[in-house]
C-alpha cells in the first residue's frame, strides 16, 4: 500500500504524536508526529543533531519520551520498552556492528530464536537451512558457515538486514544501511528494500544520500533541530533534492558542491614510484600535484584504504619508493610521515582518529605540541589556539574543553582538520572526509579543502561519495583489485567513466607514467 493510496487506518503500521525529548535541558525532539503505513518506505532526513537518532531510539524502546503516544493497532503507549518494541514487531539495522564475530552467519541471523529439536536441543542443521534458505530468497552472497570476523564489511551488512528481516517485522529501520558500501551492494540494498515494502513491511529508512532518499521514498520526513519541518508525498518520484536540502538547512543550498578550479603551473609535490603494500601484489606509480585535490576511488575492497595507510606508515610497504619534493622519503611509521609534514585523517575517525574522552582542545593540538614553549604546556594557552583553530575550521562545541565524543559527526571531522591545519601539514591524505556527516558539514570540509588547496597545500582523497569524487577533484585516480587502472582529469572525471573503470567494464591504456 503505497503512501497515497492509504485512507483506512488499518494501514497504519504505527503513529507517533507530539512526541517530545530532552537531555539536561537540551531540546532533542519537539512535537514531532509520524505516520508510518504498511507497504512504504518512509525516509528520514536531516543534519547530524536534527534528532533523527533520538527518534530511532524511542521507536526501539531505548529512550523514553518526555510526552507524547505511540500508537499501535489503536491503542496508544506513553512509551515503549525495548521487549514491548521487539513484540510489536519493530526491529532496526544500526550503521554500528552488533554482529558476534566469532559466530557463523547462520548463527548471527537467528541468535535468540535458535531452532530446536524434539530433544529440546539447538538444531545446528535446521539453523544452516533456514539461513540457507533466507539467502537463496533475497539472492545475497553469503557463506553461512563463516565466523562473521571472517567476512567483508558489506557482508557483515547483509548479515544484519537478513537477521531484522527474519522476523517478518511490523517496522524495519535502516540507519545509514549503504554509508560503507561499493555500488554494487549499494544497489543491492536499495533492491531488498523495494522488496520489503513489496512484502507489507513499513521500512524507515535514514541516509544522508539524498539520491536514494528521492528513489525509494512514498513519503519524505525533514527533521531540523528536533523538529518536523516537512513531511511529502513522494509517490510520484516529483520531491526534488533542492526542495529536501532547502528544508533540512533552512535556506537554498545546491546538491553539488560546485569547486572553482584554478588553472595553475602544474608542479609536483609527492610521488610514489612502483609501491606496493603488504596484502597486495600489485605496484602504483602515481604524483599529487601541489595545490590540488587528487582522489581515489575504486569499489569498496580495491585497496584504496591500503594505499593510504601505506604511504603514511600505518601498513607496511612491501616495496618502492616515495618522493617528497623531491627527496626520498624514509617512512617507516607514521611519526616519519608527520616529521615530513604529511597528514592523516583514518575512515573511522572514532576508532583511530580521535581521543573520545579528551577534549575538542586536546585533540586539536596534540599532533603540535611543538607550538608549546618550555617544558609545560599553559592551559590558558593551548584553550587560546584550540580555540582559534576550532573558529577557523567551523566547529560547533559548546567550548573547546568539552569532550569530544560529544560532537556530531561533521563536527569531529573538523576537528580532525583543525588538528593538521594546526600542524600546518603540505600534504594530508584523506580516507572518507564526509561519511556519516550531514550536507551543511559537507560544506564546510569542502570550503576547507578549497581554502587549503588555494594556499598551496595538496589533498590526496580517497572517496566513495560519487558526486565528492567528481565537484571537488583535480584529478581522479581509480582503483580496480588493488591497481590503480584509470586517471581522470578535466571532463573526464564523470560518473560512467569512474564505474566503467572500477567494475573493469572497458578497458583504455593509461597516461604515460602509471603502470
Amino acid at each position: 500500500m503505497r503512501a497515497d493510496k492509504v485512507n483506512d487506518e488499518r494501514d497504519i503500521a504505527i503513529k507517533l504524536i507530539g512526541i517530545c525529548k530532552a537531555f539536561n535541558g537540551n531540546r532533542a525532539l519537539s512535537d514531532v508526529s509520524l505516520t508510518l503505513y504498511k507497504g512504504t518506505v518512509h525516509c528520514i532526513v536531516g543534519e547530524n543533531g536534527a534528532g533523527k537518532s533520538t527518534l530511532i531510539k524511542i521507536l526501539t524502546g531505548a529512550y523514553i519520551p518526555d510526552s507524547g503516544a505511540i500508537v499501535v493497532d489503536g491503542k496508544s503507549y506513553q512509551r515503549l520498552s525495548p521487549r514491548m518494541s521487539v513484540q510489536t514487531g519493530i526491529e532496526a539495522v544500526y550503521q554500528e556492528n552488533i554482529l558476534a564475530d566469532q559466530l557463523t552467519v547462520a548463527e548471527n541471523i537467528f541468535a535468540g530464536r535458535e531452532p530446536v529439536n524434539k530433544a529440546g536441543f539447538v538444531s545446528f542443521r535446521t539453523m544452516q537451512q533456514d539461513a540457507e534458505s533466507l539467502i537463496h530468497k533475497y539472492g545475497i552472497d553469503l557463506p553461512v558457515l563463516s565466523q562473521v570476523a571472517a567476512l567483508t564489511p558489506a557482508q557483515k551488512q547483509f548479515v544484519k538486514i537478513l537477521k531484522s528481516i527474519s522476523i517478518n517485522p511490523r517496522v524495519l529501520i535502516l540507519d545509514e544501511p549503504t554509508a560503507m558500501l561499493n555500488i554494487r551492494d549499494n544497489q543491492k540494498v536499495l533492491e531488498l528494500v523495494s522488496i520489503f515494502r513489496n512484502e507489507g513491511a513499513s521500512i524507515v529508512y535514514i541516509s544522508h544520500q539524498l539520491s536514494e532518499v528521492l528513489a525509494l521514498a512514498d513519503t519524505i520526513t525533514v527533521l531540523r533541530d528536533g523538529c518536523v519541518i516537512s513531511t511529502r508525498n513522494n509517490e510520484n518520484k516529483e520531491v526534488s533534492p533542492q526542495i529536501l536540502t532547502q528544508d533540512m538547512v533552512g535556506r537554498p543550498m545546491e546538491l553539488l558542491y560546485k569547486r572553482k578550479k584554478i588553472n595553475r603551473e602544474i608542479k609536483s609535490l609527492f610521488r610514489v614510484e612502483n609501491f606496493q603494500v603488504a596484502g597486495y601484489d600489485i605496484e602504483n606509480s602515481f604524483s599529487v600535484n601541489q595545490g590540488e585535490i587528487t582522489g581515489i576511488t575504486g569499489m569498496v575492497g580495491s585497496g584504496r584504504t591500503e594505499l593510504l595507510e601505506g604511504i603514511f606508515g600505518y601498513r607496511r610497504k612491501t616495496r618502492g619508493d616515495l618522493y617528497f619534493k623531491g627527496e626520498k622519503l624514509s617512512i617507516n611509521c607514521p611519526a616519519d610521515a608527520i616529521k615530513k609534514s604529511i597528514g592523516f585523517i583514518t575512515e573511522d575517525r572514532q576508532l583511530s582518529g580521535l581521543a573520545l574522552s579528551l577534549s575538542v582542545a586536546e585533540n586539536i593540538t596534540c599532533t603540535a605540541l611543538n607550538i608549546f614553549r618550555g617544558f609545560t604546556i599553559s592551559p590558558k594557552y593551548e584553550l587560546e589556539i584550540a580555540g582559534k583553530a576550532a573558529a577557523d575550521t567551523y566547529v560547533k562545541c559548546t567550548s573547546v574543553q568539552q569532550p569530544v565524543q560529544q560532537l556530531s559527526g561533521g563536527n569531529q571531522q573538523k576537528v580532525l582538520l583543525s588538528r593538521w591545519i594546526l600542524k600546518s601539514f603540505d600534504m594530508i591524505l584523506l580516507d572518507e572526509p564526509s561519511k556519516g556527516v550531514d550536507i551543511n558539514a559537507k560544506y564546510e570540509i569542502y570550503t576547507l579543502l578549497e581554502a587549503l588547496v588555494a594556499e598551496g597545500k595538496s589533498v590526496l582523497m580517497v572517496s566513495s561519495d560519487m558526486p565528492e569524487v567528481i565537484s571537488i577533484s583535480d584529478r581522479v585516480l581509480v582503483m580496480r583489485k588493488g591497481k590503480i587502472c584509470g586517471e581522470l582529469t578535466g571532463s573526464d572525471i564523470n560518473e560512467t567513466n569512474i564505474i566503467n573503470y572500477a567494475l573493469g567494464i572497458e578497458h583504455t591504456s593509461l597516461p604515460e607514467g602509471h603502470n
